[in-house]
Formats: C-alpha cells, structure tokens, sequence
C-alpha cells in the first residue's frame, strides 16, 4: 500500500492582502501535480488537507495544514508551500513577511523533520533522538525568491 507520512503546521501571514494571493496560488498549484507522481484526483485530495483561517482572531491570518499523505507526495507538499510564499513575493504587497512552522514524520517514526519558514527561507531539520533528548540536524536552506 505504501509509505505514510503525517505533516501538520502552519503559516503565518502578517497582512491582510497575503491569504488571497495565497489561496489562489494554492489553487493553481494543483496543475503540475503530476510533474511530481500525482494524479489530479489525488493532489484534490490532498488539498484538502488545508484550512485557510482569514479573520480568525486578532490581527492574523493562518493557512494551515494538516495530514496524512503517501510518501511520494511529500516534494508535491512542498512545491505548494514554496510556490505559495513565492506568489506572496511576486505580488509586491506592502507586507510580504510570512513565518511558519510543519512537522513531518513518517509512519513508523524513524524518520522526523522540521521545515522553518522564516526571513524568506525554508529551513529543513532533521530531528534525531541522542541521550532521551531531541536534537536538530540541519539539512537544507531554500532561498524563497519572487
């Protein structure tokens, strides 16, 4: 059947025109889902994995996102997080800072990750277990560019 891996987080956005340039990028992320092993059915079904909190409380807005996808689809999950942020850029908004945080692990818990959005990065962690305690390995730095 497959390998799963459960992914749950969020982004943070710091303006009010951010949510519905994300929300439409999202949306048209769908259309390269087969570039990365997916069926159009399937990337519909992993949508709808995200919730768009607008004018959820105070002065900010979320999009989250949270389930349990096939392990193949992870490099899809992360196209739509990238290409997202760099619609956000693109967009030339007057606030374009989005911070966020997802945790990835895979069924078994063997493997764990952190991914950091933060100052136009995405950061990826590995998370492994030394002496009962948590420690980071960084893996990569992507550089989120309009």
């Amino acid at each position: 059947m497959g390998n799963f891996i459960s992914i749950s987080g969020h982004l943070v956005c710091y303006s009010d025109e951010q949510l519905p340039v994300f929300r439409a990028a999202l949306e048209e992320s769908v259309n390269v889902a087969y570039d990365y092993g997916l069926s159009r059915d399937q990337a519909d079904l992993y949508m709808k994995g995200w919730r768009i909190l607008d004018n959820f409380m105070n002065y900010r807005d979320y999009a989250a996102y949270s389930g349990h996808i096939r392990s193949f689809a992870i490099d899809y999950l992360q196209y739509q997080i990238l290409f997202c942020l760099k619609q956000v850029l693109k967009a030339n908004l007057e606030n374009t800072y989005i911070t966020g945080m997802f945790y990835v692990v895979n069924d078994d818990e063997e493997e764990r990750l952190i991914w950091e959005i933060h100052n136009n990065k995405f950061n990826s962690y590995k998370i492994q277990e030394l002496d009962g305690r948590s420690q980071f390995e960084f893996l990569e730095s992507i550089e989120i560019e309009a």
